[in-house]
């Protein structure tokens, strides 16, 4: 696009879609465009929400680190941060889990929830993003915190739904 890049700006609703938009950049100006915010109507309370994490459980799950076209997610800081998408999904309790994990970031990560015995390391993309899959056993059911344990984005790494989330284990 001659001016300007095409920058990418997505929120997800609490039905679990997605909405995107494609919003051209002016030349010259920061990347940060505002986030579509949910419509959620006056009445409805905390309460009355699903939880992000309810969602049909799946034994094959694949996260995506800094997916293109400008990786990460914007932040409350207003530019694009480092983060794991989805950050909040579900499993099947007392079933093996695979995961698989593609890193489109230039730098190293993990994928640490302690309660699961997991400090996953993913390797840091080239010129190619890169996979790690691993496999793991949520022994009941719950929520199971995990998070990247290396020094990668300070405000990510401090923002739930960045470079941390919950594994929600149910019973199937």
């Amino acid at each position: 696009m001659v001016g300007g890049l095409f920058a990418w700006a997505a929120s997800s609703t609490f039905a679990g879609e997605t909405n995107h938009a494609w919003a051209p950049v002016p030349q010259g100006q920061p990347y940060y465009q505002p986030m579509i915010e949910p419509d959620i109507p006056a009445s409805a309370t905390a309460a009355k929400l699903p939880l992000m994490t309810d969602a049909t459980p799946s034994a094959t799950v694949t996260l995506k680190i800094d997916t293109p076209p400008l990786g990460g997610m914007y932040g409350g800081t207003g530019q694009v941060q480092d983060a794991y998408s989805p950050a909040y999904f579900s499993v099947p309790a007392g079933k093996t889990v695979h995961v698989t994990v593609i890193n489109y970031d230039q730098a190293w990560h993990t994928f640490t929830a302690p309660a699961l015995g997991l400090n996953v390391w993913v390797r840091a993309a080239g010129s190619h993003p890169t996979k790690t899959t691993f496999s793991f056993t949520a022994p009941s059911t719950g929520y199971f915190e995990w998070f990247c344990d290396l020094p990668c984005d300070a405000w990510s790494m401090q923002s739930p739904g960045y470079m941390e989330g919950e594994i929600h284990a149910v019973k199937v």
